[in-house]
C-alpha cells in the first residue's frame, strides 16, 4: 500500500568513492565511465591471490578531521564523518546555528557492513604479541559497527534516533529506508543516513578471495569489474562512504532548501536460500521489487532507470536479471539498467548509499551512468544495461537495488520532485485533449482527465516521443499561477538547455535536452508518421461528479 504519511526528500549528499572525494567528483567519474580499480597501494599485497582493489585515491583524514580524532577512529568511521560533514554542508545547514529543538529531532541512521576490520587486525596482533597490557582501551569503541553513527551525532549534536543497521552489502539501503520510515511516521523530522566500509586490508581481501567472490584479473584491474558481461568472474573490492541528508518535505520547504529528489518507498525481503549465494531464480529480489513498487504507489511502467546491485558475479547478475524480467515484464526491455560497481568496485556496506546518490544524480541530470567493461554478451543477461557509455534520457522515477550476504534484499524508490506545482493541489480536475500544431487538428486520442495538483499527469501526456514541444499558450488559463508559468518558460529553459520559440503566434518550449518537467512514461499517444508531437491544452472545464473517476470511488 502506498504510504499516506509525511513525504521525505533528499536535500544534502556526501560521498567518498574510488572515483572522487566529493559528490561532484564521483558523478563526473561515473559519467566519464572511469574505472577506480588499480593495484593496491595502501599495503603490500604480495602473497595474496588478489592484488588489486578500488581504493580512495588521495584521501588523508587529517586534511578534513581533527588530527587527534582521525587517529582515534577506524577508517570506516573517518569516511562516515567526512561524508556526513559534506551532506550537512550540502543541505545548507549550520548545526551550531540550528535551534536545539531542531537538532533534537534530527537523527543519524548510518551503518557499515563489516565495521572496524583494520582496528580488529591491528589489535589482534598487539594482543598476540603483548597480551592485555598491549590492548588499547579504544579497541572496542573503535571497532563496533554502530560507532560511526554515534560519532556523527556527537560531531553535530544531533539528538534524534541514532542507530546502525547491519545487513552486509544491503546496509546502505536499509539505513536510508529506516531513516525514511521514521521521518514518515513522525519519530524525527530529519536524518543523516547512509553507509560506510573500509575493507581494503590484507585480512579483508584474503577473506573475500578465499570465498572465490573476487575477480582475479590481477593483470588488468581496470577491466576486472564487468557486470552482466559473459566473462565476469567476481567483484572488485572497494572502499568509501555515502551520506544523505533527508527530511520532511514541509520542513525542507519552510527553510528554503534545495530539494534533489523525493524518496517514495523501500522494499525489503530475504532469499532464505543460502549464506552467500543468491536465489538463482531471483525469488527474494522479486519480493523486494514488488514491495517497493507497492509501497511507493507506482506502476512497473513508471520506472525509467534501475541502478542494479550488479556485482559482476556469475550467479548474482543472472539472478538479478531474472528478477527484473519477472517483475517488469516487457517494460524490463524499455527501461535503462546499469551497475556503477563496474567503476567503483563493490563498497560493501557503503554500496547502497553511494548508489542511491548516483540514482539521485541520474534523476537530477537526466543521465544514466554506464556499465563499463562490456565485451561479450551473456544470453542470460539481455536487458539494456547501458554498456560502456552514459546515456542521456529523461529519468523521473528510479530504483536502486542492494543485496547482501545472508539473503538480504532491498530496493529504494526515488523520484524527481518539482515543488513549483505544490500550490496547484486545490484546483479541480479537468478534461484535456491533444492537438496537432497549426490548424488545431485533433489527434486520435481520447480526452484525458488531468488533475492540476498532480503535475505528473501533465508530464505523462507529453513525454517520450522524440523531442516533444509543449504548447503553453493556454497554460495561464489552465493553471492560474503566473509564478509557475514564469518558472516553466524562463527558469527551465535556462537550466535544461531548452529553447523557447514561436509557432503560429503561439509559444512553445522545445526540449532539445533533458527537461526536468517532461518524462517518458506515457505509452498511449500514437505516432503520426515521423512528425514531432505537440501538446495543446484545451480546458474543457471542471469535471462533474459523474465524470470524475475519483468521485466514483466507494
Amino acid at each position: 500500500m502506498a504510504a499516506t504519511s509525511r513525504r521525505v526528500v533528499v536535500t544534502g549528499m556526501g560521498a567518498l568513492t574510488p572515483l572522487g572525494l566529493s559528490v561532484d567528483e564521483y558523478w563526473e567519474g561515473l559519467v566519464e565511465g572511469r574505472s577506480g580499480a588499480a593495484t593496491i597501494e595502501s599495503f603490500d599485497p604480495e602473497g595474496l591471490r588478489v592484488t588489486f582493489a578500488c581504493e580512495l585515491d588521495g584521501f588523508d583524514p587529517e586534511d578534513v578531521l581533527d588530527a587527534k580524532q582521525a587517529r582515534r577512529v577506524d577508517p570506516f568511521s573517518q569516511y562516515a564523518l567526512v561524508t556526513a560533514d559534506q551532506a550537512v554542508a550540502d543541505a545548507g545547514l549550520d548545526p551550531e546555528a540550528m535551534p536545539q529543538d531542531e537538532k533534537d529531532r534530527t537523527g543519524v541512521v548510518y551503518g557499515t557492513g563489516i565495521g572496524g576490520i583494520k582496528t580488529f587486525r591491528d589489535q589482534a596482533e598487539e594482543f598476540i604479541e603483548g597480551g592485555e597490557k598491549r590492548t588499547s582501551p579504544f579497541f572496542i569503541p573503535t571497532l563496533i559497527p554502530d560507532i560511526a553513527a554515534g560519532q556523527i551525532a556527537m560531531a553535530h549534536d544531533f539528538r534524534g534516533p541514532n542507530h546502525a543497521m547491519v545487513s552486509a552489502c544491503a546496509t546502505g539501503n536499509h539505513n536510508i529506508g529506516d531513516a525514511y520510515r521514521m521521518i514518515q511516521e513522525g519519530d524525527m523530522d530529519a536524518a543523516l543516513c547512509g553507509g560506510t566500509d573500509a575493507c581494503v586490508t590484507r585480512l579483508g581481501i584474503a577473506g573475500f578471495a578465499s570465498m572465490r567472490a573476487l575477480s582475479t584479473r590481477n593483470d588488468d584491474p581496470a577491466r576486472a569489474s564487468r557486470p552482466f558481461d559473459a566473462h565476469r568472474d567476481g567483484f572488485v573490492m572497494g572502499e568509501g562512504a555515502g551520506a544523505l541528508f533527508i527530511e520532511d518535505l514541509e520542513r525542507a520547504k519552510a527553510r528554503g532548501a534545495e530539494i534533489y529528489a523525493e524518496i517514495l518507498g523501500i522494499g525489503m525481503s530475504a532469499d532464505a536460500h543460502h549464506l552467500t549465494a543468491p536465489d538463482p531464480e531471483g525469488g527474494g529480489v522479486c519480493l523486494a521489487l514488488n514491495r517497493v513498487l507497492d509501497n511507493a504507489g507506482v506502476e512497473p511502467t513508471d520506472i525509467d532507470y534501475i541502478n542494479a546491485h550488479g556485482t559482476s558475479t556469475p550467479l548474482g547478475d543472472e539472478a538479478e536479471t531474472k528478477a527484473l524480467k519477472k517483475v517488469f515484464g516487457d517494460h524490463a526491455y524499455e527501461l535503462n539498467v546499469s551497475s556503477t560497481k563496474s567503476m567503483t568496485g563493490h563498497l560493501l556496506g557503503a554500496a547502497g548509499a553511494v548508489e542511491a546518490i548516483a540514482t539521485v544524480q541520474a534523476l537530477r541530470h537526466d543521465v544514466v551512468p554506464p556499465t563499463i567493461n562490456f565485451e561479450e554478451a551473456d544470453p542470460a543477461c539481455d536487458l539494456e544495461y547501458t554498456f560502456n557509455e552514459a546515456q542521456e534520457r529523461p529519468v523521473t522515477v528510479a530504483l536502486s537495488n542492494a543485496f547482501g550476504f545472508g539473503g538480504h534484499n532491498t530496493s529504494l524508490d526515488e523520484i524527481r520532485l518539482e515543488l513549483a506545482v505544490e500550490a496547484l493541489a486545490p484546483l479541480a480536475p479537468v478534461h484535456v485533449k491533444l492537438l496537432a500544431p497549426g490548424g488545431g487538428r485533433d489527434l486520435d486520442v481520447q480526452r484525458r482527465v488531468l488533475h492540476p495538483g498532480r503535475f505528473g499527469d501533465l508530464v505523462d501526456l507529453v513525454a517520450g516521443h522524440g523531442r516533444p514541444r509543449l504548447n503553453y499558450a493556454r497554460l495561464v488559463d489552465f493553471f492560474p499561477h503566473p509564478e509557475l508559468v514564469d518558472h516553466l518558460l524562463e527558469d527551465v529553459p535556462k537550466r535544461a538547455g531548452a529553447v523557447v520559440g514561436g509557432h503560429g503566434g503561439r509559444q512553445w518550449l522545445n526540449t532539445r535536452k533533458s527537461c526536468p518537467l517532461l518524462r517518458r512514461t506515457d505509452r498511449h499517444v500514437p505516432r503520426i508518421g515521423a512528425r514531432r508531437r505537440y501538446l495543446c491544452l484545451e480546458n474543457s472545464g471542471p469535471l462533474s461528479a459523474a465524470q470524475d473517476p475519483a468521485a466514483q470511488a466507494p
